[in-house]
């Protein structure tokens, strides 16, 4: 692995000599920035390639200047992001909401005015020559940015790809390099990492509520009269839940084991719990043990199809 001082000499070299490189590459992305100014909506499946299609730039260079980490790791994400954007459907692609179109811009214009590596005689010069297109930062500011305004391209596959590698390479820029304008590329990435999250319903309490309400659990009783009975109704429990499903009660009494049964309205009676222990469809265990401590155990596996 290059040292700090080496990836930071290596990234000047590269933004310096491919200079004539970035202009061409902030003439693609002002072409598709004015596409969408202007009203026109591409398709998912071709905005998804024109955003991938830059980190392969970035991979080339980070070959040519002997960082083959950089070189891998863009050429694997940039096939990433083109082979979720080809399983897209033809639907154009819609601008999101206030916050992520707003946040977005931000920091599409961050990427295209980056303002680090490159000797400018003026500061005009990061309007044109900004290194996008050739390095890891300015390139995903951008990428991340216009996704971020045109709604994540509704795939969270792609926007998680996207938003995971400009953490990370936000994260080692501002902490490992010391480049602190790459923070701009954490918040963003977090952004979009968010939004994807949002429209997954991950971060959506009410959403959240109703996927765990679908969710089923079998449970089972194990009981002894005599030595414990019921203590504090424990059977009762679960009936509460409508989550669970009480699928066999064990009690050696046949009296107590019928009227609990009943009570709870377990689906099988077994007189000994082992037999009932050995049924596949157990996935919580209630039990209530006699002597000087009373024992409550709970027992999860995965829950019902």
């Amino acid at each position: 692995m290059p040292t700090p001082e080496q990836i930071l000499e290596d990234l000047r070299r590269i933004a310096n000599e491919w200079r004539s490189f970035a202009v061409l590459w902030h003439v693609y992305f002002g072409v598709f920035a004015a596409v969408l100014a202007v009203g026109f909506r591409p398709s998912r499946r071709a905005a998804g390639v024109v955003l991938g299609l830059p980190l392969f730039s970035v991979s080339a260079l980070a070959w040519m200047t002997g960082n083959p980490f950089n070189g891998t790791l863009f050429a694997l994400a940039g096939l990433g992001l083109i082979a979720i954007s080809a399983r897209m459907g033809s639907a154009p692609v819609r601008i999101g909401t206030l916050w992520s179109a707003v946040a977005g811009v931000l920091l599409f214009l961050f990427g295209w005015f980056y303002p680090h590596f490159l000797d400018a005689p003026s500061s005009l010069t990061y309007a044109y020559a900004a290194p996008t297109g050739l390095i890891p930062c300015p390139t995903l500011s951008i990428v991340i940015g216009v996704a971020l305004m045109v709604s994540g391209l509704d795939s969270r596959p792609w926007s998680l790809l996207a938003g995971t590698t400009g953490l990370f390479y936000g994260l080692f820029g501002a902490v490992r390099l010391g480049v602190g304008i790459d923070w701009f590329l954490v918040a963003g990435s977090v952004a979009i990492l968010v939004f994807a999250g949002q429209s997954a319903g991950w971060l959506n309490p009410a959403t959240l509520d109703v996927r765990l309400q679908s969710r089923k659990y079998r449970a089972c009783i194990i009981a002894a009269t005599g030595q414990g009975d019921y203590g504090h109704s424990l059977h009762m429990v679960f009936g509460l839940r409508p989550d669970v499903e009480i699928v066999g009660l064990a009690d050696p009494d046949e009296t107590a084991r019928r009227a609990r049964a009943a009570e709870a309205g377990a689906a099988r009676t077994h007189a000994d719990y082992r037999e009932m222990l050995r049924h596949p469809q157990t996935h919580r265990l209630s039990r209530r043990s006699s002597g000087l401590f009373t024992t409550y155990r709970l027992g999860w596996t995965a829950p019902r199809s």
